[in-house]
């Protein structure tokens, strides 16, 4: 649909190819920890074996992965922000 509306010379919306926010990453990570938590507690309770609640486990730690890659990627910008001078600071 993208290559029919460029081909007719249709313009795309600004934030068309707009990247994912890095809250975004974060968000979605809190809301993975505890879905994961629910399930865990959730599969535990009705069948009673635990091998089948860690599948919870699974996707709660996913969610610890996500948030983690947050705070970490965040310093990582920082740090390159401030590395490299602006453009209006060089002249």
């Amino acid at each position: 649909m993208v290559e029919q509306a460029l081909a007719s010379g249709q313009p795309l919306p600004e934030n068309f190819f707009k990247e994912v926010g890095t809250s975004d990453i974060r968000n979605k990570g809190i809301q993975n920890i505890f879905v994961g938590i629910g399930l865990f507690i959730f599969l535990w309770a009705i069948t009673g074996e635990f091998g089948l609640g860690c599948i919870g486990l699974l996707i709660m730690f996913t969610g610890f992965g996500q948030v983690v890659i947050h705070y970490t990627q965040q310093k990582k910008d920082e740090k390159l922000s401030t590395d490299f001078p602006k453009k209006n600071e060089e002249e």
